[in-house]
């Protein structure tokens, strides 16, 4: 039943408060994740995806801003 009502608040959180506040939620939880990927010619790249990604230098960080997620 755990699964069930988290479900259900994260659905109640998005019609009150908006989708980008539960997505917010659920990436936390999900937390930041590591993905090596085959480009067609044989190379090798690795994308980070999640809230605690690195972002580069020239990307602006507002005061009392909320990372959704990020890629790298």
């Amino acid at each position: 039943m755990g699964g069930r009502s988290f479900f259900v608040a994260l659905v109640i959180v998005s019609f009150l408060a908006g989708y980008p506040y539960a997505a917010l939620i659920l990436n936390r939880i999900l937390g930041t994740n590591t993905s090596t990927l085959l480009e067609h010619d044989g190379r090798h790249s690795v994308l980070t995806m999640g809230p605690n990604a690195p972002r580069p230098d020239w990307v602006p960080m507002m005061p009392r801003a909320w990372v959704i997620t990020t890629a790298h």
